[in-house]
């Protein structure tokens, strides 16, 4: 399997890092690269260390 340039649209090796005709990068491209995913939205630091009203007064 080939790799085609971005920028001439020649074809390279798989194992290639730049193109074999005008140098370009051929590593992965912004859009190709995986993208880290939260498990939870992140809150506001001050919501982080003092806790709601409602839960305060429990107990």
């Amino acid at each position: 399997m080939a790799i085609k340039c971005p920028d001439c649209g020649t074809y390279n090796l798989t194992s290639a890092e730049v193109c074999k005709k005008c140098g370009a990068s051929l590593g992965p491209t912004l859009s190709e690269t995986p993208k880290t995913t939260t498990s939870a939205p992140k809150l506001p630091f001050i919501k982080r260390i003092v806790p709601h009203r409602s839960q305060a007064k429990k107990g």
